[in-house]
């Protein structure tokens, strides 16, 4: 059940204010489906994504794990109207599970990843009649229970030999909680490449820098006439 405010305004001077309960109704037809996931990963998006959602969207996610697991979303893209289009999370199987999050406009970095405590997670997204964004995508996973406080930003909670929770980093990040941008590649090798080419990497590994060059040159830096 959802709180719901409706304003009565009169001719006079006085102004009356009625409070109903809104019911959870059944998701719109353009909502994902199924929209129970169980699988050990996978992705939730907005309707229509990558275009632009609906109005009026009201959309439902429930997503499962075994017993001893939580459940960790991870926000690739978000982008929703600030004032008015809204991601709910709820730590549990249900909308009487606790909120960790209501999510809205541009998200920061700070929000990119979250963790369930328990083996549910589920998810409301609503939006109104009005402007409509991008949307969002997230990709979710099972890990360890254990994992469910660690926030490793850039990376994934693993189990180590001891039992304990540690963080491996996605390439190109490090730190305990995979926070910090590795060294870019590119840094020391873009200057070189000069004026007729530029550097690229490969961003699965964050290694391999090389440099790229423009139409009509060619060489290791990019400095000969084809």
């Amino acid at each position: 059940m959802w709180p719901k405010l409706v304003i009565l305004l009169s001719m006079s001077a006085v102004l009356f204010i009625r409070h109903t309960m809104a019911s959870v109704t059944e998701p719109n037809p353009f909502c994902p489906q199924p929209n129970n996931y169980t699988s050990a990963t996978g992705v939730i998006t907005s309707p229509s994504f990558p275009s632009s959602y609906p109005n009026n969207a009201d959309c439902y996610y429930y997503i499962s794990a075994p017993v001893g697991s939580a459940i960790q979303l991870n926000f690739t893209t978000f982008y929703t109207e600030a004032c008015c289009d809204y991601l709910y999370v709820f730590d549990g199987p249900d909308f009487n599970s606790p909120l960790i999050k209501r999510f809205s406009g541009i998200l920061s970095r700070d929000w990119q990843v979250i963790s369930s405590s328990s083996n549910h997670l589920t998810a409301r997204f609503v939006t109104d009649q009005f402007t409509t964004e991008l949307g969002f995508s997230a990709i979710f996973s099972r890990k360890p229970a254990i994992c469910a406080n660690q926030n490793c930003n850039n990376g994934t909670c693993v189990v180590d030999e001891l039992g304990e929770p540690v963080c491996v980093c996605n390439p190109c990040f490090a730190g305990s909680r995979c926070e910090e941008s590795a060294p870019d590649p590119c840094a020391s090798l873009g200057s070189v490449c000069g004026t007729h080419g530029h550097c690229e990497y490969d961003h699965a590994t964050c290694s391999g820098a090389n440099c790229v060059c423009d139409a009509g040159y060619t060489g290791a830096f990019c400095t000969q006439r084809s």
